[in-house]
């Protein structure tokens, strides 16, 4: 018996089967459906257009004939489909531009023209800023009276839909809410601007749901963000956790424990990915109850100091390339920072590569000549180089800037050099 009488039979009584229903029909026939032939077989029938996508049952997906579930519709000729076709996106999609269609559609630029021009009647335009945007003549810009917070699954109508997306998606975010290969995230929209990002983490009990604002948000658009996500729990019948990650105290809480079970890669990689971050939210960090925090660039980079210098006092083998790889991922977003600067020439100084340390060394003296750190490691460089000269001339200038401790040893160093 072929296949297609197989599924017809099936489908023609059942309506709607599992795959492990489908699959069950084929070996009563002894057609073979393992190493993974049972794929290829229903990815064939759905290629040939005999069964598609059926109802959920029972929380499985399942399988369903196409022509019961996509009755035979009228036929149109070329010219027909592409004016109805320009009919329903710009009654759906309006205010929209002939590029947006073109776009939405893909159908070539000239095709998309024809659609238009056939359509014109029915249609009028307004042109703004050099664009021409075509609408119905019913519609109107609705007035929204309170304000409206929707979570959005990623390739939205509300977002793809459009070449130009400026008007919903500003072009300084834009990198944040699609990736630089062309995934479009699931977005946060807060009274039709998207506002933030989310993602879904299935398990077995609940969902986490993770939140990324790219401004803080206040009370009110929070209670509302509840109330969606009640909505998506009801959806997916299943209790959501969510995790805002603008939320700094539960970044630092996270860190704090990896550091205490000393995970040091993953502590690292958390470090690094809360500097990350930083660029996302641009510092505008917040605390329980989304409290803004204070001078959240100074807070996060002092933190991260500590954690590094934390790597740096355990002393193990993996060390070196923490601290390396934290302090080049603050550079990278503040060029200018004297710690993470004078960490990486600590790093440089533990592999004895003492030229690259005095390179790091000096180019920080300019920012802060007198740092007596700064200092102190540059006469540490120069001696471990070899240069007694250039050391003695920065110890000099530690004890003129130092603390009573630092001087003491400064000296402690000028005196056993002038002895050799």
């Amino acid at each position: 018996m072929s296949l297609n009488v197989i599924f017809e039979n099936a489908l023609q009584v059942a309506k709607h089967f599992t795959r492990e229903e489908l699959v069950t029909e084929l070996a009563k026939d002894d057609i073979a459906t393992d190493n993974n032939r049972a794929s290829h077989i229903l990815f064939y029938a759905e290629l040939e257009g005999l069964i598609c996508s059926g109802k959920t049952k029972n929380n499985k997906l399942t399988y369903a004939l196409l022509r019961d579930r996509v009755p035979k519709t009228k036929t149109f000729n070329r010219e027909e489909a592409l004016f109805l076709l320009a009919i329903k996106y710009f009654t759906s999609h309006c205010p929209a531009t002939l590029q947006d269609f073109a776009w939405w559609s893909g159908l070539s630029l000239t095709e998309s023209k024809i659609g238009l021009e056939m359509a014109k009647s029915k249609l009028v335009s307004e042109t703004i800023d050099n664009k021409t945007y075509w609408f119905t003549d019913t519609y109107s810009i609705p007035k929204p009276e309170n304000d409206s917070v929707y979570l959005l699954p990623a390739y939205d109508e509300f977002i793809i839909s459009y070449r130009d997306r400026t008007a919903s998606l500003p072009f300084d975010i834009n990198k944040k809410a699609i990736s630089n290969n062309g995934i479009f995230r699931p977005a946060i929209v807060i009274n039709g601007l998207v506002a933030g990002i989310w993602k879904r983490t299935i398990k077995k009990e609940k969902i986490i749901l993770e939140t990324e604002f790219f401004h803080p948000i206040n009370k009110a658009i929070n209670d509302l963000l509840e109330e969606a996500i009640i909505l998506f729990e009801n959806f997916m019948n299943k209790k959501v956790r969510k995790v805002n990650h603008s939320r700094l105290d539960m970044r630092f809480s996270k860190i704090l424990m990896l550091g205490k079970i000393k995970d040091y890669k993953n502590f690292t990689r958390e470090i690094v990915k809360t500097i990350d971050d930083s660029e996302i939210v641009k510092n505008k960090w917040v605390w329980s109850e989304n409290k803004p925090v204070d001078e959240p660039q100074k807070f996060m980079l002092k933190a991260i100091q500590n954690w590094v210098v934390q790597l740096y006092n355990i002393n193990v083998a993996t060390s070196r390339d923490n601290m390396k790889r934290i302090s080049e991922t603050v550079l990278k977003y503040y060029p200018d920072n004297v710690e993470s600067l004078s960490n990486l020439s600590v790093v440089y100084l533990l592999k004895y590569d003492y030229d690259k340390a005095l390179e790091v060394l000096l180019k920080v003296e300019k920012f802060a000549p007198k740092d007596h750190i700064v200092l102190s490691n540059i006469a540490q460089a120069y001696k471990l180089k070899g240069d007694n000269q250039n050391a003695i001339k920065y110890y000099e200038l530690t004890i003129q800037y130092g603390d009573d401790k630092t001087k003491e040893f400064a000296k402690e160093q000028i005196q056993k050099l002038n002895t050799k």
